[in-house]
């Protein structure tokens, strides 16, 4: 009698096996997609609090020894990798001065940053309230160790500096204005590395591809922090930023009013040129956060325009278009802050002269031994009301003046010049008003050596010298026969 088959598992005829190892592999990637689209550890929800000292922006170096932190709110937070300690959680720091959102992020990584091996990287993406996944909606993230600038590979230098993106893309698309500040540094000689990540962001920095952020101490933003050593960017580590998105709240403290409005600071141009940007930059501060910031100007033709102004770095910024036409160009600056205290600069005047295209010398040929004719295109500027022309030889310290011409002069014969010798030249032109033009170039011609006169004058020279020659000799001849007959 054959012993019982009893380690054959092989599912027999009715057996319910297959049914349950398919609950069981489709119960196993139910779990899989759901683990990708929620955190299985706890979020944080803060709220970042106002405090007035700022981090000073050379204080962003991803030092921790660095920068007024000290007021700033601390919480351990999950990060998007789902690792488990030390790599899974950082310590957050945050605050706020009504202008700008700080935040620093102390954690830890598997790999170091090597330059020709393995680097990591770091990034944050903060959302509104609608958005419940990565994989869609509005992000402002700030990222570190990818973006070299023109492609989302290793940065190529460390320390690596912090780069604004939007978006929800793998990677996030950087934006054209990069308005924020701040660089992430490594410590440490093995595994685990620690990091330090420190940056600044604008509450409101005016750039459409960035987030608007309410200091009301309600409104409510979701975000995540991710890392990652094994993936784009990465040679090596385990570390991965594929696993699961921690959605955790920030909300941000409001502003105290005080009633005072915001300081600006400006250093005002007094004139400019026709056909050239009129750059105007503002030093704008509240304590409770500058919400806006205009520029009202009025242009040489009479047009009005009322502007927002760019937040770069720390100073508000416009360009205004070059102006066609001389004239006065009048402006003033207009800011307010979180809580609608406003405030204005007085009324600035930049005088706009019209650039006068220079003028081009066509010609400088010899007309006689002692003159050069200089010759040059007409101005087909209507404004140009004269020509002044200026020379300079070896003999010269600087460029002389030597004739001042009408507007209508093509032409100018300068004499009573040494022969044999080279003149530089260079013409300028001239408006009613006295506006000049940026010279010519300069160009160079040889006076004449007089036909014959120098040749002439050597052979004369020869002849007198040959003929001295033998008076000379004939004398002394004369001179020593006459000796020998008185002897």
């Amino acid at each position: 009698m054959d012993p019982p088959e009893t380690s054959d598992l092989r599912p027999r005829p009715g057996s319910r096996w297959p049914r349950l190892s398919a609950l069981i592999v489709g119960a196993v990637l139910a779990m899989a997609l759901w683990m990708s689209f929620v955190s299985v550890a706890t979020p944080v929800s803060i709220t970042v609090p106002l405090r007035e000292a700022p981090v000073a922006d050379s204080d962003l170096d991803g030092e921790p020894s660095t920068g007024a932190w000290s007021d700033a709110l601390a919480v351990e937070m999950p990060l998007e990798n789902g690792a488990q300690a030390p790599y899974g959680t950082a310590t957050l720091y945050a605050k706020h001065d009504g202008s700008n959102l700080y935040l620093r992020l102390d954690g830890a990584i598997d790999v170091a940053w090597l330059p020709s091996a393995e680097y990591f990287w770091l990034g944050i993406q903060i959302s509104p309230t609608y958005t419940s996944h990565h994989g869609g909606g509005d992000w402002d993230g700030i990222f570190f160790g990818l973006w070299d600038g023109s492609a989302y590979l290793p940065q190529p230098t460390y320390p690596p500096r912090a780069v604004d993106t939007h978006g929800f893309d793998r990677p996030p698309v950087a934006d054209t204005l990069q308005d924020v500040l701040g660089t992430m540094r490594y410590q440490g000689t093995g595994a685990p590395y620690s990091f330090t990540a420190e940056w600044r962001r604008p509450l409101r920095s005016g750039d459409a591809e960035d987030l608007a952020y309410q200091a009301d101490g309600a409104t409510v933003y979701n975000f995540f922090v991710t890392t990652d050593s094994d993936g784009a960017g990465s040679a090596g580590g385990d570390i991965s930023h594929r696993m699961i998105t921690n959605l955790n709240v920030i909300k941000i403290e409001v502003a105290r009013s005080t009633g005072t409005p915001p300081t600006i600071v400006h250093n005002a141009p007094t004139e400019a040129v026709t056909g050239e940007n009129i750059t105007l930059a503002a030093r704008i501060v509240d304590v409770e956060g500058v919400a806006d910031a205009r520029l009202n100007y009025t242009d040489v033709s009479g047009a009005q325009s009322n502007v927002t102004m760019t937040l770069e770095g720390s100073v508000y910024t416009y360009t205004i278009p070059p102006q066609d036409g001389a004239g006065t160009l009048t402006y003033l600056i207009w800011a307010m802050d979180v809580n609608g205290t406003g405030t204005r600069t007085a009324l600035y005047s930049v005088l706009v002269t019209k650039l006068l295209r220079s003028p081009s010398i066509e010609a400088i040929l010899p007309t006689a031994p002692e003159c050069l004719s200089v010759t040059w295109l007409q101005s087909e500027d209507p404004e140009v009301v004269g020509f002044r022309l200026y020379r300079w030889n070896s003999s010269s310290t600087a460029m002389e003046q030597i004739a001042l011409l009408p507007g209508n002069a093509t032409a100018y014969e300068d004499c009573v010049l040494d022969s044999g010798r080279v003149y530089t030249y260079w013409i300028i032109t001239f408006d009613a008003s006295g506006n000049d033009s940026p010279p010519s170039a300069m160009v160079s011609g040889r006076t004449e050596v007089p036909t014959g006169s120098e040749a002439d004058l050597l052979l004369s020279g020869v002849v007198l010298g040959v003929i001295a020659t033998l008076a000379v000799s004939v004398l002394v001849l004369f001179l020593w026969r006459r000796g020998l007959r008185k002897r």
